[in-house]
């Protein structure tokens, strides 16, 4: 995807974002569905489409290892799954990297990001993450892995997290980017 206008003008503290498709129409009744409504068989679909964005753009740069955007245990508890975890365990199986499972840490429970405004969403995700163990990010190039990218704010806490604990470069990967 090009240059989007609210990268230009924000600073996050990833290296880049690629999402696959624009998250409107079809992809959000698809990514709503997989999210909300527990359609696990969307699960294939969408890696395909992650996989198919990453080999038509060459963009399986040189990561040393995937990560998950995390969910706090109670939230994972009543959704059931984590789908940034499915779709990163995905692409980590099928570009042989490894998955860094429990990489990233929720440190508060937090209201979702989708009911709130830009400037909540900025607020709700500030020090809202955290790595342990440090020595699984050291030194690494990492690829950071989430349904949907809207205002940028949840991926660049994550990227931030994971710097301070000594990743060199962090990039997200979606399967869809807000308009």
């Amino acid at each position: 995807m090009p240059d989007c206008a609210l990268c230009r003008t924000e600073r996050f503290h990833f290296d880049k974002a690629y999402g696959a498709v624009y998250y409107d129409g079809r992809a959000k009744e698809l990514l709503r569905a997989f999210k909300f409504a527990r359609r696990s068989l969307l699960e294939k679909p969408l890696l395909e489409l992650l996989t198919r964005f990453i080999r038509e753009n060459n963009i399986a740069g040189d990561w040393n290892g995937i990560v998950a955007v995390p969910m706090h245990p109670v939230q994972r508890f009543e959704r059931g799954f984590n789908q940034a975890q499915i779709l990163a365990e995905g692409v980590s199986k099928i570009f042989r990297r490894p998955f860094l499972a429990g990489t990233l840490k929720v440190n508060r429970c937090r209201r979702p990001q989708s009911s709130l405004g830009k400037a909540e969403r900025k607020e709700n995700v500030r020090n809202h993450f955290s790595v342990g163990p440090k020595i699984k990010v050291l030194g690494k190039k990492l690829l950071l892995v989430d349904d949907i990218l809207t205002t940028g704010e949840t991926a660049s806490q994550c990227a931030k997290a994971l710097k301070d604990a000594g990743a060199v470069s962090v990039d997200v990967l979606v399967v869809a980017r807000g308009l």
